[in-house]
């Protein structure tokens, strides 16, 4: 039998393996994360040293000797001057993909890359509908989009913008030309940049820009060199990633996957377009029940028909047979379908998914979206990470639920990911702080969104609560309506947003436009236009609200502001309006708020509107010379030059309707298009 010293030392050991077991399932502590990450997720202060080192490595590459590594395969100089020897090209694109990175590894890396199948060189169309007889194959692909937050004055809300699509690929032995259409002409280095990050592995995302002959790559590429794990970084096509995966498993050497994770986000994805075909026609007889019950969350939502453009399932023969042939790996988490009659035409059935509560989430958020909800929520972070991303994502951190409010998703700049955002020092309430005050104050939002780091947007608000506390609520429009200031360094901003205020107080009196009302009082309330900075901040001050900010707004002549006020001592009945005229001097209500940025009362909603009519009238005799050479007459007659104007429009469109149409010029020698 043990003694007690025996005893005392089974029982601590029991209790160690039990703690680290413990430790190892939640994930919380440092021993958690080198223990249980140590294979998926490295801990974030070792990471981050490896991350230093590999973009040093990566910034201080040359292009020349990887371009000679290609060499060997195609002619890469041919790449370069892609214009001049192929028919419908221009002169761009990148060379990316496997190839590129299995250089930059053997040459930088210590040569764990290996695998050189093609070169990819991805090349824009000089024209839409480019046809070439070289063209061996045709791909049926989807747009590649990113999402971005959009600011307007009633919500934020995601903004899909598609960034281009291929047009064609051709095989010319070991190089695969792609042929891509540009949404909108940007800089070389911005095609490239958007090319690689619609790539669907991590170690893959880096390429050589064909114009600028530079390398670029994306920060998860130098995530998957610390760590040389792969993840799934776009999910527009998630069949094909699946069973590209389960090949690269067997080319890639000292690789990491997270088999079962990352096969259950592309099942996932798959079920996302699943879902999103359910509100096509094609779809609606849709008989599976989990489809059909995560197609109502977003049944209110009139993009979700759209949701296909921005992926696809199905595949043809040949990437059947590659299934086929990775079998053994796939079939725990898919299973391969025909579908039609044709038999040319395949999908993968997922067997095992996301939880449910994930799965709800992503049916809310468009198709695009799905590659990053799957980073933030199914790859394994430290809390304080996953809780950031939630915020950024506006999205409860346990349930996954929406947060309900006018903010619908984080002001990040286009250039950042979530998750990187999600790895800075801030803390949720000091973001939940950011967001007060932007869902205040919307136009700060679209300001702050052009500072890539999360921790300067929330720097940036707090130097503006700062000097709105010291010099008024006024700042807070000031600072909305100056472009100017968010190119402005972080360092000495503050200095610099103090000149511009005390700048701002020096021309208070001068009125900066003409009045356009002809009365002061309607229906009882009376209705004052602020045409100087002086009045303009004392309703900022009265009111609490960043309205004093505008004033420079009005020497455009595109803005009225206004005070109304139904009561001399009741400031819940005091309101301020903020209305645009377009080119054609049509008033549209901007904004119209009370005290502390609250809803105005409906007795002040109402008189704006008779206040808008008004303004149209007084505009009018604003632009028309005779008009004003009548004073107070001229605002009598100009209600009948509008209603003239209105006759004789209606007229013109009566006549042109029963005008005959003269008849078209026809050469029978001439093909009609």
């Amino acid at each position: 039998m043990a003694g007690p010293s025996q005893l005392l030392w089974g029982v601590a050991l029991f209790l160690v393996f039990d703690l680290t077991e413990i430790l190892v399932s939640i994930g919380f502590s440092e021993v958690a994360g080198h223990i249980s990450y140590v294979q998926f997720q490295p801990h974030m202060e070792i990471e981050m040293k490896k991350l230093q080192a590999v973009r040093r490595t990566l910034s201080g590459a040359s292009v020349e000797p990887i371009l000679a590594a290609l060499g060997e395969f195609v002619d890469v100089e041919e790449l370069f001057h892609i214009a001049s020897r192929h028919d419908g090209y221009r002169d761009g694109g990148c060379i990316a993909g496997q190839a590129v990175s299995s250089a930059v590894q053997d040459l930088f890396f210590g040569g764990r890359g290996g695998v050189y199948n093609d070169v990819d060189c991805f090349a824009p169309a000089a024209g839409h509908h480019f046809e070439s007889t070289e063209v061996r194959s045709r791909v049926k692909t989807v747009q590649m989009a990113d999402v971005v937050g959009e600011v307007d004055y009633e919500q934020i809300n995601a903004r899909v913008v598609p960034r281009y699509r291929v047009l064609s690929s051709s095989r010319m032995d070991k190089l695969n030309l792609v042929q891509i259409d540009e949404y909108a002409r940007n800089k070389p280095i911005e095609l490239t940049a958007s090319i690689l990050r619609s790539f669907d592995f991590n170690c893959v995302q880096v390429g050589i820009d064909l114009v600028e002959r530079k390398l670029v790559w994306t920060p998860a590429f130098e995530r998957f060199l610390a760590t040389r794990q792969i993840e799934v970084e776009s999910t527009h096509t998630p069949a094909h990633t699946a069973i590209r995966l389960a090949k690269k498993l067997g080319e890639l050497e000292n690789v990491y996957v997270d088999q079962d994770r990352v096969f259950r986000t592309l099942a996932g994805a798959i079920m996302r377009l699943k879902v999103a075909e359910a509100h096509t026609e094609r779809g609606k007889g849709q008989k599976d029940e989990m489809v059909a019950s995560l197609a109502t969350l977003g049944a209110s939502n009139p993009r979700s028909a759209m949701g296909t453009l921005y992926g696809q399932r199905r595949f043809g023969k040949l990437l059947a047979q590659k299934a086929r042939d990775n079998e053994s790996t796939l079939s725990p988490y898919f299973s391969l379908c025909e579908e039609g009659q044709s038999g040319g035409v395949f999908s993968l059935e997922p067997k095992r998914l996301p939880d449910e509560s994930f799965l709800r989430l992503a049916s809310r958020r468009h198709v695009a979206e799905y590659a990053r909800l799957a980073a933030v929520f199914l790859r394994p972070h430290k809390p304080e990470v996953k809780a950031r991303a939630a915020a950024l994502l506006r999205v409860d951190p346990v349930s996954l639920e929406p947060i309900t409010g006018h903010i619908h998703i984080w002001p990040a700049h286009p250039s950042s990911s979530v998750i990187e955002m999600a790895h800075e020092k801030v803390s949720v309430k000091e973001m939940d702080r950011f967001l007060a005050v932007c869902d205040r104050h919307r136009g700060l939002m679209s300001r702050v969104q052009m500072r890539n780091s999360l921790a300067e947007q929330v720097g940036v608000v707090q130097v503006v609560q700062k000097l709105a506390s010291e010099h008024g609520q006024w700042v807070y429009g000031l600072i909305e309506a100056r472009a100017d200031v968010y190119g402005h360094p972080f360092d000495g901003l503050e200095a610099y947003l103090t000149e511009q205020i005390g700048l701002a107080r020096e021309d208070m009196l001068k009125p900066l436009i003409h009045r356009r009302l002809r009365q002061s009082v309607y229906d009882g309330v009376a209705v004052k236009e602020l045409v100087t900075r002086a009045e303009c901040f004392q309703e900022g001050e009265d009111l609490h609200h960043c309205i004093g900010g505008y004033a420079g707004a009005l020497s455009y002549g595109k803005t009225v502001l206004l005070s109304l006020r139904s009561s001399e001592k009741l400031t819940s009945m005091w309101s301020s309006a903020e209305i645009s005229l377009d080119d054609l001097a049509r008033p549209v209500i901007r904004q119209h708020y009370g005290p502390c940025n609250s809803p105005a009362c409906e007795a002040h909603q109402a008189v704006l509107k008779q206040v808008v009519d008004d303004l149209v009238v007084g505009e009018l005799v604003a632009r028309t010379r005779w008009l004003q050479r009548l004073s107070w007459l001229g605002y009598r007659v100009a209600p009948l030059v509008l209603r003239g104007r209105s006759f004789k429009r209606k007229a013109a469109e009566v006549v042109a309707r029963f005008r005959p149409k003269p008849e078209p010029n026809f050469d029978p020698d001439v093909i009609q298009w």
